[in-house]
């Protein structure tokens, strides 16, 4: 059989608007120009408790009362189908192009204990070990392994369950920083994971200062994955191998009924003879039979050799004496 390869391709971004509505804005923007497919958001802007500020033809996936974590998606050949939702933690299974993924978006707030924010990430990791996984959140962790700074509890804390999961860090600890308040510096707390997808898959990956209104920056990246599919062998026979008689028996029944075709059936009497005849080729072709062969150079002393060592092997695994294993251990290897 051939193949062909299609790639599948979309862009998304994961940002913490930080309850701004002019960088809710910006993120409707970039998905109605088509720079953005799907955005992973923690603590977007809403009202009465509800997120906003996005056209009706995008799906929201967010807790229906002050959410944290969430996504918008404006790529409609996504069937999506959601796994968990809360306030802090919204897990999507996502099929398009003939490939499931698992979208995650989560947040982890400063205060509190990270081991207990992580609990939900954790189950769903251990649920679908084998899933194509992508996880977005703003984690306030830090660690010299995706920042510049130094490694506090918290980033351990997150350490141990990315090398529990093998999972990997996308982010590249050179870049931008991804929260930046002048009053509080700058920090590398946003991530991106990945489990059971490659890196190389991730193209065009970045932290972008673009004004958003957020003491946030954007994380955009675009996903690239090539899929092969195979195409079936085009079926053809020689005619020297066919049986005719069968063949000119099955044709002449066809012919037969024909005889009374009217104009307006010329089409269906056409399309239903050519069936006829790749049915008969098929039905009265030669038939090949693979005969097993035993291999030249097998002989009968090689048989009764066989036979021997096998008798010694289950004779040597039904012993539970240990000086009788080692002796009968020795007696093998001397024979």
């Amino acid at each position: 059989m051939d193949s062909k390869s299609t790639f599948l391709k979309f862009k998304g971004l994961h940002i913490n608007l930080n309850h701004a509505k002019g960088a809710s804005d910006v993120v409707a923007r970039d998905m109605l120009i088509g720079e953005v497919e799907f955005a992973s958001l923690n603590d977007p802007y809403t009202f009465e408790s509800k997120v906003i500020g996005f056209p009706l033809s995008f799906r929201k996936y967010f807790f229906d009362y002050q959410p944290k974590a969430g996504f918008i998606i404006n790529n409609h050949d996504f069937n999506v189908f959601t796994l968990e939702l809360s306030r802090v933690f919204v897990a999507l299974d996502v099929q398009v192009g003939g490939k499931t993924f698992i979208l995650i978006s989560i947040y982890c707030p400063p205060s509190g204990d990270l081991e207990n924010q992580l609990l939900c990430l954790r189950s769903l990791l251990i649920k679908f070990p084998n899933g194509m996984i992508f996880i977005f959140g703003d984690f306030n962790a830090k660690s010299s392994i995706w920042g510049p700074g130094d490694t506090d509890k918290r980033g351990r804390i997150l350490l141990d369950l990315i090398i529990e999961n093998d999972l990997l860090i996308v982010n590249d600890s050179k870049s931008l920083a991804s929260y930046s308040c002048p009053s509080k510096a700058q920090s590398w707390i946003d991530l991106f994971l990945l489990k059971n997808v490659s890196c190389d898959n991730i193209i065009s990956w970045r932290i972008d200062d673009r004004i958003n209104f957020s003491d946030h920056n954007f994380m955009d990246f675009e996903f690239s994955l090539e899929i092969f599919k195979t195409i079936p062998k085009k079926k053809s026979w020689k005619t020297s191998y066919l049986n005719w008689f069968d063949f000119k028996a099955s044709i002449s029944s066809i012919s037969d009924s024909m005889e009374n075709c009217e104009m307006d059936d010329v089409d269906f009497f056409v399309h239903k003879f050519q069936n006829a005849i790749v049915n008969s080729f098929w039905k009265s072709r030669r038939k090949r039979i693979t005969i097993g062969k035993n291999a030249i150079w097998w002989n009968p002393f090689l048989e009764m050799e066989r036979s021997r060592i096998r008798a010694l092997r289950r004779r040597f695994q039904a012993t539970s004496e240990p000086n009788e294993r080692i002796r009968r251990k020795i007696y093998s290897k001397r024979n």
